[in-house]
């Protein structure tokens, strides 16, 4: 959890789809660094948050209180694994969470990217980026090293 230029870049690819505009879903509150981003695009309409700690909210949420009254932010505050989609329809959803205590893939929340998925045009996960960033990482260096 943290609000560095690191952080931004993790969350690159659903920052970038989320600047097309519509609805987003966020599992993670984090320092608020994704909601922020988001809600920086007019295109925007709503961002959902779903958070499991009750002190991360009431430390983050009052820096974006001026999304909170305009509705263009919504913080539901719980397990995330928990978290029921019926009847909603995001356009990206970032999964920004540590599964029971976990980085990266785990059954939970693999069943959470699952279930979510038909509800969403986009699912992605701060670890799948993760990944991608040292990927290429790795195939510049080798690309260096090589040439």
């Amino acid at each position: 959890m943290s609000n560095t230029e690191l952080e931004l870049i993790q969350h690159r690819a659903a920052i970038r789809r989320a600047s097309f505009g519509g609805t987003v879903l966020a599992c993670g509150l984090g320092l608020g660094c994704f909601a922020r981003a988001c809600l920086a695009f007019d295109a925007i309409e709503r961002v959902d948050v779903v958070e499991l700690s009750p002190d991360v909210v009431a430390l983050v949420a009052p820096s974006l209180a001026e999304h909170i009254a305009d509705g263009r932010l919504v913080i539901h505050q719980g397990d995330a694994l928990d978290f029921d989609p019926s009847g909603s329809w995001w356009d990206v959803v970032w999964l920004d969470i540590w599964a029971r205590g976990s980085p990266g893939h785990t059954p939970e929340s693999d069943a959470l990217r699952q279930r979510l998925a038909p509800h969403a045009a986009w699912v992605g996960s701060w670890i799948d980026e993760q990944h991608e960033t040292a990927r290429t990482l790795a195939s510049r260096w080798l690309i260096g090293a090589l040439c």
